[in-house]
């Protein structure tokens, strides 16, 4: 798919196209709700716990998406120089 960049691709490109880092970006937000939803904890620290988890995902989800869309920022920022 980036064959025709005919260019190397950012180093966040290659770990969002890797099979081990888009699965792990997720890990944070299981880990911070399944702490939430489990155990005895009060109401605060369990919407302080899913609130982290929410905002992981979004992190997540916004560096994978800058790892995709890395090389097409720098297609254009070249034909821009052109």
């Amino acid at each position: 798919m980036f064959a025709d960049f005919a260019c190397e691709l950012p180093a966040l490109t290659e770990l969002c196209l890797s099979v081990w880092f888009p699965p792990s970006l997720a890990v944070p937000a299981i880990a911070l709700a399944v702490a939430a939803l489990t155990g005895r904890r009060s109401t605060w620290l369990r919407r302080v716990l899913i609130a982290g988890a929410f905002f992981a995902a979004l992190a997540g989800l916004a560096a994978f998406a800058c790892g995709l869309y890395a090389p097409i920022f720098d297609l254009a920022g070249a034909v821009q120089a052109y």
